[in-house]
């Protein structure tokens, strides 16, 4: 009986564990999907045009992506400047984007980052007489960036602010040599950083140099004004020979802050890596250009128009979760399969105790009903149903518990109960 014990009981251990191990890999298989399906299919993010500085710093971001996650998720798609790029953040045709601190958007954008300075250059040919500054364009026809560009909306309000009359162009930033070549412009203006790829093989020409925005004094009074009546533009200096030769004087101009901007529904844990990942890169940006080496890792809320990313202020704040916090979901599923195996093994035993219990009641039953009905097998029936219950308990099929025990001692004392009966009405018999 004891080794039917011990067997029983090591059954119950074996199927213990067995569930056990099923919870803990569900519990790695939830945990590594998890982990794993947080980075979407394909990451889009909106960048400029091909060669420029948000496209080169978009293809810095998208390789240190991949190969932090060891696989091809990010897809960079070229656009015309800021306002195409926040208009795809709001269409949700992109998930991260590069675009100027002023650009109108929608409360479907968060900030991720601020970047670096977009300073505003007016480019005129070297040798032509402007020395009334801005107030030498008037009448010309000035390339003002291409539709959907962030240089565009800038110089339109410095234009109209300065109440220039021009003949606007909007042409594409990589025209912008050939159109000088044909006289198809007299001035461009250009919003990008400094030493940008176009500003860079204009001015390291020799043939062009840059317009102040001053009065003519070298005062800087209009480049103070205009941030006083544009809160997101900063007077800015572009100082001597930034370019080789030119300018030779300090120019006087404004500047805008370049940002990351991403979608408001990206998870905060993806959006807390991608930052990470972002200031983690400076060194890798900084070589596709030199823009991301003002990479700083500080955020205020009142040098942009939209909400940073909750995922962004986790990560500056270096506010990371506690584990079981970050992955409460898990374990509350995990802990709710645990609860509902327990229940069901519980339930089982519940059963089988209960299974067991009225099997015996069977017996008892069989041993009461030949007490009542006496007959002269009523003995040979009693020892019958006791070597079935005896074979029910080698099968495993009753417990050698309590209620076995009192079986054994009520048919015992049945047996002797109606043996001596028997015996009564044998002698009785003799005497008549």
């Amino acid at each position: 009986m004891r080794t039917e014990r011990l067997n029983h009981l090591n059954i119950k251990i074996t199927v213990g564990a067995v569930t056990t191990l099923i919870l803990l890999v569900s519990a790695a298989v939830l945990f590594s999907f998890q982990y794993s399906t947080r980075w979407p299919a394909t990451l889009t993010i909106a960048t400029g045009f091909s060669g420029g500085v948000y496209d080169r710093l978009g293809e810095g971001l998208a390789e240190s992506i991949d190969a932090h996650i060891n696989r091809q998720v990010s897809a960079r798609q070229f656009s015309s400047g800021s306002i195409e790029n926040m208009q795809m953040i709001g269409d949700g045709l992109a998930d991260l984007a590069f675009v100027q601190s002023d650009t109108s958007g929608n409360d479907k954008v968060r900030v991720i980052a601020t970047l670096y300075d977009e300073v505003l250059h007016v480019i005129v040919p070297v040798g032509q007489n402007y020395r009334y500054g801005l107030k030498s364009l008037e009448g010309k026809k000035i390339a003002i960036g291409p539709e959907g560009s962030g240089t565009k909306a800038v110089a339109e309000k410095l234009l109209s602010h300065f109440s220039i009359a021009y003949q606007p162009a909007s042409l594409p930033m990589e025209n912008m040599i050939s159109a000088f070549e044909t006289e198809s412009i007299d001035a461009a203006i250009v919003l990008t950083a400094i030493n940008s790829p176009i500003t860079q093989k204009l001015l390291a020409s020799g043939k062009f140099t840059l317009l102040s925005l001053d009065r003519g004094d070298s005062s800087g009074d209009e480049t103070l004004a205009l941030s006083q009546v544009y809160p997101h533009y900063k007077a800015f200096k572009i100082f001597p020979r930034v370019y080789g030769r030119y300018p030779e004087d300090t120019i006087h101009t404004l500047s805008v802050t370049a940002t990351l901007v991403g979608r408001a529904g990206l998870s905060s844990s993806l959006v807390r890596e991608i930052t990470e990942l972002l200031f983690a890169s400076r060194s890798k940006l900084a070589e596709k250009h030199s823009a991301a080496e003002q990479l700083r890792e500080q955020w205020n809320a009142l040098d942009v128009q939209y909400p940073f990313h909750q995922g962004a202020i986790d990560y500056y704040n270096r506010s990371k979760p506690l584990f079981i916090v970050q992955y409460s979901e898990v374990f509350s599923l995990v802990l709710s399969l645990v609860m509902l195996v327990f229940a069901g093994i519980t339930g089982l035993n519940t059963w089988i105790d209960s299974r067991t219990k009225n099997f015996i009641d069977e017996f008892y039953k069989k041993v009461h009903t030949l007490e009542l009905n006496f007959n002269d097998q009523s003995i040979d029936q009693l020892d019958h149903t006791m070597q079935e219950a005896v074979d029910n308990l080698i099968h495993e099929r009753l417990e050698a518990n309590t209620s076995f025990q009192i079986l054994q001692s009520l048919v015992l004392n049945r047996m002797v109960k109606l043996l001596l009966l028997e015996l009564a009405n044998n002698q009785k018999a003799d005497n008549t």
